[in-house]
């Protein structure tokens, strides 16, 4: 994590990460590589930089019906937060890898972050 603001009492504000996602076709060697990801829990989506063309995009949207939030002195915890891939995305990603398996809504990942302050 690089930064962020959030309200944990209503799960809400942006979270900055350092890292990204890397998807790689192992049948035909093509990936596509996003960065600088962003958690924003007001609008409850996830975007990164597409490395191919240097645009932030919107990749996924998150769900919070399992979500677990922990409040400590110094950090707020949420983990159990769904990740589901925008329409878009699951086009984009197809395009990009030559592939058929990504659909609108699928989920692709279960997400924790914490923030501390």
């Amino acid at each position: 994590m690089t930064g962020g603001r959030i309200n944990p009492s209503r799960l809400s504000g942006t979270i900055k990460h350092r890292g990204g996602i890397l998807f790689v076709n192992t049948s035909n060697g093509d990936a596509i590589k996003l960065s600088r990801l962003t958690i924003n829990l007001t609008h409850r989506r996830l975007s990164g930089v597409v490395s191919a063309i240097g645009v932030r995009a919107i990749l996924a949207k998150l769900n919070f019906s399992h979500v677990k939030v922990r409040v400590r002195r110094h950090s707020v915890k949420a983990s159990r937060i769904g990740v589901r891939l925008t329409t878009a995305a699951a086009g984009a990603l197809n395009s990009a890898l030559g592939t058929s398996l990504f659909t609108p809504g699928m989920k692709i990942a279960t997400l924790t972050t914490r923030v501390r302050h």
